[in-house]
């Protein structure tokens, strides 16, 4: 009796232990593939008086469509912050923008912004952020650009 249950714990165990590799190997696969189809680029800027960070990202939704998003932080709350995206396509040598989004907020200290489009397949896209903080006199500027997407 004591065999027989040994045999059926040990081949439960087996299974677990399948079971959880293949999950680990999935886990792994998805998280691959959402590296592959997004790219985004983080700007900390500690130099500045107010401005913060700024963030911002591109992914293939592997439907046609892209979605971009980027945000912009303040140290503080500023009279006016905003974050401008601008969605780039490769043209031969240089970059287009083919569709801009602008988002702003005042007495804030944060603004994010998001939104989805469709694009031409096998194109290299990626976005090119602008991040302003303005507050009394004082008016600060930096930006941030992705790596680029190639959807299929």
């Amino acid at each position: 009796m004591w065999k027989n249950s040994f045999k059926v714990l040990a081949a439960y165990t087996i299974l677990c232990c399948i079971f959880v590799t293949l999950s680990g190997v999935c886990l792994a696969q998805d998280k691959l593939k959402e590296a592959y189809a997004s790219n985004h680029t983080k700007v900390s800027l500690q130099a500045q008086q107010y401005l913060w960070e700024g963030y911002s990202k591109i992914r293939d939704n592997e439907d046609g469509t892209v979605t971009v998003s980027g945000h912009t932080k303040a140290y503080e709350n500023v009279d006016l912050i905003s974050v401008t995206l601008h969605l780039q396509v490769e043209d031969k040598t240089s970059w287009k923008t083919v569709r801009t989004w602008s988002y702003e907020d005042t007495d804030t200290d944060y603004v994010k912004g998001l939104s989805k489009f469709r694009i031409d397949k096998g194109k290299k896209y990626r976005i090119h952020a602008i991040h302003e903080v303005w507050n009394g006199k004082v008016h600060e500027r930096e930006t941030s650009t992705t790596k680029w997407v190639i959807p299929q």
